[in-house]
């Protein structure tokens, strides 16, 4: 899910280049969309990109996606990486959160990897 095309290209272009993944964008304009996408295509990670939201949106949309059953990786980008955001995001479900002024391949690539188990692309 995203509101940043740009953030969402890097992201793509970031999982293509440094981890050899081929990562399809799908936008959702709101929770409810979002969650009939992954129903449907079932991928294997998610990143949340909420640039302009605060992070109790990342937190209940990622609750929301455990809810559902996504078991897979879910890594937010926000505006409020805090500690006590980044505890409620990581208590909530999501396996990392990156602010949205860090977002650098290598930052991506670092979270990804922390999020991901080794032999599960």
């Amino acid at each position: 899910m995203t509101d940043a095309p740009a953030d969402a290209e890097h992201l793509t272009a970031t999982l293509r280049v440094l981890l050899g993944y081929n990562v399809p964008i799908r936008r959702a304009s709101s929770l409810d969309t979002a969650l009939g996408s992954l129903a449907e295509h079932q991928p294997a990670h998610v990143f949340i990109v909420e640039m302009g939201c605060p992070s109790t949106d990342a937190e209940s949309s990622t609750a929301e996606l455990r809810r559902a059953g996504y078991a897979g990786p879910v890594i937010v980008v926000c505006n409020d990486s805090s500690l006590a955001a980044r505890t409620r995001l990581i208590t909530g479900g999501a396996n990392d959160v990156i602010h949205k002024d860090d977002l650098c391949s290598a930052r991506i690539a670092e979270a990804f990897g922390r999020a991901i188990k080794p032999g599960k692309k």
